[in-house]
């Protein structure tokens, strides 16, 4: 049986997504007002996507995904990630420099609920 989405997961979702629009588009040397052109969407819509505030529908999320010549698959987070409900607790240059020594979707989930683990123990006790 599936599990419904928290607020945090859904958030944490759209903004992975986000993310992995912008990372592609800007490795393509794209603008987002030239992404918006191809689709067609508003420029405002792509910097809102690429935020994660805008839960973008699926044919747009395929229209985006074939602008940047990449499957959809590849811009969708693990839903693994996504259901553990939220971002290991370092600063994202420092996830980033971990990320790009991952090498397999495997390895980086083991690290993930690795880094989960001990910034969880970590926050143990402190007031929130």
């Amino acid at each position: 049986m599936w599990e419904v989405m928290t607020d945090q997961q859904r958030n944490y979702l759209y903004s992975q997504l986000g993310t992995r629009i912008r990372q592609e588009r800007e490795k393509q040397k794209l603008s987002q007002g030239k992404l918006a052109g191809l689709i067609p969407i508003s420029r405002v819509s792509i910097v809102n996507i690429e935020k994660g505030q805008q839960h973008t529908p699926l044919h747009v999320l395929v229209a985006i995904a074939r602008a940047l010549h990449t499957d959809l698959q590849s811009l969708l987070p693990d839903l693994e990630e996504v259901y553990a409900g939220r971002k290991p607790d370092l600063p994202p240059a420092r996830l980033t420099a971990i990320e790009e020594r991952v090498g397999s979707d495997a390895s980086k989930r083991l690290l993930i609920s690795f880094v989960n683990e001990v910034t969880s123990g970590t926050n143990k006790g402190k007031k929130q």
